[in-house]
């Protein structure tokens, strides 16, 4: 650990060498003392926030080779006791946890003796000759990095690191610094949306997802140590955990998704394994998951295809693979998409399935034609957007019905959508919606709606597609009245509870119960008018 923070320390000390700037600018810039930057420049202390020295190297500079290492060198040095840090945390009314530092190598040690005094060019100095200056623009982090997250085994011993886990999570802040949005409160009404019961709780670490059945009587979760549980929620106010835990994974599980049936559940953890289970018999569901494999870096997005034929994949590899599983035996891949130097985070299909689209650590939205699952085309540059956008959601379509039920085409998909709308939860807290009637020229429909205060992690329409949730880094949960989406608006105000980064929020089939989970370690149930 201690070989750690000096190597983070050092790689710190180098960036802000490498910028010119003192001590005391940086400080003023990251809302921090002199001292408090000395300390970790010199690697004595260690923040237990990640964002804290990222938004400090970026400030000198640093690519994001550089971020990445630095990261790696904080995983590993960030020590704090069993027992700690934001996810045992009591709960404060929403209210993120603060993140204090910690001596670095040994938390229970004596502090740290004060720093000498540093014999630096004034705030407004000149820099060193050759040193390069901060980089100018918005620098692109990994998923890892930007949340926080990374992959390793379970760790409960004082002095095991502290494993920082999903795609962009720091531990209790943001790994991102945002301009506060003004908010919308004030246009909202309408009933209120409101907590269902109490919190639930599957054991482990960071609640990561939480997703319906497609009958809305089951619900699965997921978590940081691997687990994936499974829950009766036919009594929404007081759900009842099955007793067969899902097995397969040995790290996070970042996301799982229910097949369009409800027979098959898919999960991908940040090994890179691709997770199905068969849970057609509930009060037996075959507990070992099989594993795909392919991807060589965290997955953090699994979706199906409104047909169910297909299972798209994003990873941090910065791939996009489909997944035939419409033939007998194991499921095989058909399609690698690539083509773009961004992290993936978030995959969605389009309702009519011909159009799936990716989100993630890039300067657009990815977009292909998938009307030939063995032969995509990459279409032209999608939708632009000033900030990463990492969460991507088609809203729902609903076919014109006909005598022998919803139209299908020969092949057995919908019919095109009248109307294809893409909503983009970006990193400064806002979403845009977008209309992709003419994927080729995407056309902006409405945004950025403000009212978050830092990124979104998820969103996710109700099933009519006539309400959109939104769940931050800001501890909130936000919802949009979009049955007009060129006219959107606030929907009830913000629903808090969560103590921490709110990274999951998906509806129930019945449009009425919202689900959330958190790094607090709990799922919520929300009623929803």
């Amino acid at each position: 650990m201690a070989k750690h923070s000096e190597e983070l320390g050092a790689l710190l000390s180098e960036l802000k060498r490498r910028s010119g700037r003192n001590y005391e600018w940086i400080g003023r810039r990251v809302n921090a003392s002199k001292s408090t930057v000395h300390r970790y420049c010199t690697g004595r202390t260690i923040p237990v926030e990640f964002g804290t020295l990222e938004r400090i190297a970026r400030l000198c500079g640093a690519d994001n080779e550089e971020i990445a290492r630095l990261f790696r060198l904080w995983e590993g040095a960030n020590v704090p006791p069993s027992g700690t840090g934001p996810a045992d945390a009591p709960l404060n009314d929403g209210q993120p946890a603060s993140t204090p530092e910690r001596p670095a190598g040994n938390p229970a040690g004596p502090e740290s003796p004060p720093e000498p005094p540093e014999h630096e060019p004034s705030a407004h100095g000149t820099a060193t000759p050759g040193a390069s200056g901060p980089q100018a623009g918005r620098g692109r982090r990994s998923l890892r990095t930007a949340l926080g997250l990374g992959p390793g085994p379970r760790r409960r011993r004082r002095g095991a690191a502290l494993a920082a886990v999903l795609l962009f999570l720091g531990t209790a802040g943001a790994a991102v610094v945002v301009t506060a949005l003004p908010d919308q409160d004030a246009a909202v009404a309408g009933p209120a949306a409101h907590p269902l019961g109490r919190p639930l709780t599957a054991g482990g670490d960071w609640a990561l997802s939480a997703v319906f059945s497609a009958d809305g009587q089951l619900m699965a979760t997921s978590n940081r140590d691997g687990e994936v549980a499974l829950w009766d929620v036919t009594d929404r106010a007081s759900p009842r955990r099955l007793a067969l835990e899902l097995t397969g994974p040995q790290a996070g599980v970042t996301t799982v998704a229910f097949s369009p049936d409800g027979r098959t559940l898919a999960g991908g953890d940040w090994q890179g394994n691709v997770w199905l289970w068969d849970v057609t018999d509930r009060r037996k569901p075959t507990s070992a998951g099989q594993a795909l494999t392919g991807h060589t870096k965290p997955v953090w997005s699994v979706v199906f295809s409104t047909d169910g034929r297909t299972l798209a994949t994003g990873s941090d590899d910065r791939t996009v693979r489909l997944w035939d599983l419409a033939g007998s035996g194991t499921p095989r891949q058909t399609a690698q998409l690539s083509g773009d130097t961004t992290y993936v985070t978030s995959v969605a299909f389009s309702p009519d399935d011909r159009i799936l689209a990716g989100g993630g650590n890039g300067d657009t939205i990815l977009l292909w034609d998938v009307s030939d699952r063995h032969a995509p085309r990459r279409l032209p540059p999608g939708p632009a957007t000033p900030t990463p956008a990492y969460a991507v959601a088609f809203a729902p379509s609903k076919p014109a019905p006909t005598t022998d039920g919803p139209a299908r085409t020969t092949d057995g998909r919908p019919p095109a959508a009248a109307s294809r709308v893409l909503a983009v939860g970006e990193a400064d807290g806002s979403v845009q919606l977008w209309n992709l009637d003419d994927a080729a020229r995407p056309r902006l429909l409405a945004g950025p709606l403000r009212g978050h205060t830092n990124r979104i992690w998820s969103l996710a329409y109700s099933p009519d597609g006539r309400t959109l949730a939104t769940g931050g880094f800001d501890a909130a949960i936000r919802l949009w009245d979009v049955s007009d989406p060129a006219r959107p608006k606030p929907l009830s105000h913000p629903l808090t509870g969560h103590n921490g980064w709110v990274l999951s929020v998906r509806f129930a089939p019945d449009g009425h119960t919202l689900a959330s989970a958190g790094i607090d370690r709990t799922t919520r149930l929300w009623s929803v008018p």
